[in-house]
């Protein structure tokens, strides 16, 4: 067994499998399907006259094929999407299952749609990360790792295990768009702790440094991940590294919000602030009132039973409880 320490498990991530429900028409037929061929076997009418109420039974299987064919061509539009943004494949792979049926061989109908892909050096990348990745996640299942272990030393851990089960080259279109956002991740914490010590200016020149290097041939995915909000969030967290003054801290947003959002947006923030302010003056003006009614109770322990008192310092608390937070 791995152990990187003895308190949480690590579980495999692409453990979970999503399956379609199957079409109501197959309930007529006996689907069997092998790791390398499928075989379509319509069970046979019991009469005749069954055969005058419903489908001829070849219509039936054609339909089957049919369906069968389409789902084979969403899961290889899936994978044209997949090549046209690597780094992901392993969301894909999840995702190709949706399209499978229950008690279907899933791997078998992936390798059909590989096997028909027109990218013969990526389905072929494609099928042996679809091989490989059940040794992943069973080396998972081993793997035991401390809260106490920093969170980056964590995650480069899980990355060499990957490199170990999998090959870099596979790791790489599996994981590549992931570990290239961890690395933003951490690699901002890093920035964050030393803000203080630069200008605002130096800050944010640091932070475009910093995705552009850490993204690398994932930008296009990864600015899409982020988004506009996530950039604003990131960007103001860093202004206000350090900056105790309200007026100058509310001045830093508000040129932020203006140089990311449209007007009826910052007015729309605006009011959530003033909500926030309204509900942390709320819970302090709370806060305030028990400790007054902490000191109340105390004064007058000594006159009470116990009982008694302990219920009247819990009723005390109802009221206040109701009094502010309606």
């Amino acid at each position: 067994m791995r152990r990187f320490g003895t308190s949480i498990v690590i579980t495999a991530a692409l453990a979970a499998v999503i399956f379609m429900v199957r079409p109501a028409e197959d309930a007529t037929t006996t689907l069997v399907t092998s790791a390398g061929s499928a075989d379509f076997s319509i069970a046979t009418p019991p009469s005749a006259v069954d055969l005058s109420t419903d489908f001829p039974a070849s219509e039936a299987a054609a339909g089957i094929l049919a369906r069968r064919a389409a789902r084979v061509e969403a899961m290889q539009s899936l994978l044209a999407a997949a090549q046209a943004q690597p780094g992901n494949l392993a969301m894909t792979l999840q995702q190709l299952r949706h399209h499978c049926l229950p008690d279907e061989n899933c791997d078998a109908l992936i390798r059909q749609a590989l096997a028909g892909y027109p990218d013969a050096v990526f389905a072929a990348l494609a099928e042996q990360a679809l091989t490989r990745l059940p040794l992943y996640e069973q080396a998972m299942q081993e793997v035991v790792m401390s809260m106490n272990t920093p969170p980056r030393e964590r995650y480069d851990a899980i990355h060499a295990l990957r490199e170990e089960t999998l090959g870099r080259d596979i790791t790489e279109a599996l994981f590549g768009q992931e570990a290239a956002w961890a690395e933003y991740q951490f690699r901002y914490g890093d920035l964050m702790e030393g803000a203080a010590a630069l200008s605002a200016a130096d800050r944010l020149n640091a932070l475009n440094g910093l995705r552009e290097a850490s993204f690398g041939d994932y930008a296009e995915a990864l600015d899409q991940v982020e988004g506009v909000d996530g950039r604003y969030q990131r960007e103001l967290a860093l202004l206000l590294a350090g900056v105790e003054d309200a007026t100058t801290r509310a001045q830093i947003t508000r040129e932020l919000r203006q140089r990311y959002y449209p007007a009826d947006t910052i007015a729309q923030l605006e009011a959530l602030d003033r909500q926030q302010q309204r509900n942390n003056q709320r819970v302090l003006d709370y806060q305030q009132a028990v400790a007054a009614l902490q000191q109340e109770m105390e004064a007058v322990r000594n006159t009470l039973p116990d009982q008694a008192w302990q219920q009247q310092y819990e009723q005390g608390l109802r009221q206040l409880r109701v009094q502010y937070f309606p």
